[in-house]
Parts: C-alpha cells; sequence; structure tokens
C-alpha cells in the first residue's frame, strides 16, 4: 500500500522536484555503496550460557543494543541465538579503530562484568576480515 502511496506522488510531482527525487535516490544509493565499501573488519563473539542463565544473557544482549547505536564506528550490531544456550554478537567496522573503540566500550564493560555470572566458558572472541560484504537497502 505504501508502494501505491509512494508512485502517486511520484506520478504527480512536479518535474524539478522529480529531477531532485531521483538525484536524492541517486545520492541515497551511492552513499549505501560507499558504506558497504567501508566495512572491512568484524568481531565474531561466542557465548555459552551457564544453565538457567540463558534468558539473562539474551536480557543483557538486547539491552545492548542502544550502546551500540551510540557508537559511530560501529557500523552494524547483531545479537544471535545460535542454539538453547549458545549466544553470539557479530558487529562490523569501517576501520581498526572502530573496533577497537567497541572492544573498550560501554557494551564490553558490561558485558565483562556479568561473564563469571552468566557464561560457562570464557566468550570466544575472533576479530576477522571480511573478505566480501553484500548488503540490501530495502527489504
Amino acid at each position: 500500500m505504501a508502494g501505491l502511496h509512494a508512485l502517486k506522488i511520484i506520478r504527480n510531482c512536479d518535474p524539478g522536484h522529480l529531477i531532485l527525487l531521483r538525484a536524492l535516490v541517486a545520492l541515497i544509493s551511492y552513499l549505501m555503496n560507499k558504506l558497504n565499501f567501508m566495512v572491512k573488519l568484524a568481531l565474531l563473539v561466542r557465548l555459552e550460557a551457564k544453565p538457567g542463565k540463558e534468558k539473562e544473557l539474551e536480557d543483557l544482549l538486547t539491552s545492548s543494543l542502544p550502546m551500540a547505536q551510540n557508537e559511530p564506528g560501529t557500523i552494524h550490531w547483531f545479537a544471535l541465538r545460535i542454539g538453547p544456550s549458545t549466544y553470539g554478537i557479530f558487529d562490523t567496522f569501517g576501520n581498526e579503530e572502530g573496533r577497537q573503540a567497541h572492544l573498550n566500550g560501554p557494551i564490553a564493560a558490561a558485558s565483562v562484568a556479568r561473564v563469571p555470572d552468566l557464561l560457562s566458558k570464557p566468550p570466544v572472541i575472533e576479530q576477522v576480515e571480511l573478505l566480501a560484504v553484500k548488503s540490501k537497502t530495502t527489504v
């Protein structure tokens, strides 16, 4: 329905505004491609919850999202459930400074404080280099 509404707006658009709209779409597309090109580094973290601590670990992960959103060097941040008691974090960065800022930031500090209580073993943190990235701007 929203797509039809957008089509009506475009059809009824003044030709001058249509040129601006097309330029804006081209600019957004260009910037999104540049952003994807810039994504070169990542962290892959695997977490194993202690029995009975799965919900608390999930809550810690989901409550970390606002902190990740406030990190300018973190491009993507994903909290994952891999299995019944296995969780993960995958985040991407444009440069090493962003990755190190994240590793030394508030999410890491909050997680380190809770590790002994929530995890059955130390987290596995892998610093990875992304070889290829495909990202779609629309669903």
